[in-house]
């Protein structure tokens, strides 16, 4: 082989690494770009999780609340029956 033809075959070599850095950059940047987008989803979902586990803890409170007042309902009707009962 002659220098020129070696030189031409190093030179097509090097295009060739060349085209393959620039492929891997643009890839890399896809990636990054994703990356960013797989964060920013975990975030809003952290968020999500944070706000229904915080109603969660409202509807808890609630029902608790609920629960008591029917208790204290149902006590009470059923001290309204034996008083009526005891009317009669």
């Amino acid at each position: 082989m002659t220098d020129r033809e070696l030189l031409e075959q190093l030179l097509q070599t090097v295009t060739n690494i060349d085209s393959k850095v620039t492929d891997m950059e643009t890839e890399l940047k896809t990636v990054n770009t994703d990356l960013s987008e797989l964060k920013e989803n975990q975030r809003q979902v952290q968020q999500a999780v944070l706000e229904t586990n915080e109603t969660t803890k409202r509807m808890e409170a609630n029902q608790e609340k609920h629960e008591r007042i029917l208790d204290l309902l149902s006590r009470r009707s059923i001290e309204q029956e034996a008083e009526m009962k005891r009317i009669k």
